[in-house]
């Protein structure tokens, strides 16, 4: 193994690790961004959920 093929390794050991961490930087921005669009906890919305509905089905 001479020199030159130790920089072609060493250059494509580089390139793997920066492409890794790109794609790690990205996922984490993107589950992150997932995360902060799910809606919040709303109380109106809870507070009719546990209510509970007399639905008629004929008429009185």
């Amino acid at each position: 193994m001479g020199k030159r093929e130790k920089k072609t390794k060493g250059k494509i050991r580089m390139s793997r690790v920066l492409i890794w961490t790109v794609v790690i930087v990205f996922t984490a921005i993107a589950v992150g961004l997932l995360l902060s669009l799910l809606p919040k906890d709303d109380m109106d919305i809870d507070a009719l959920l546990n209510e509970t509905l007399l639905i008629e089905t004929e008429a009185p």
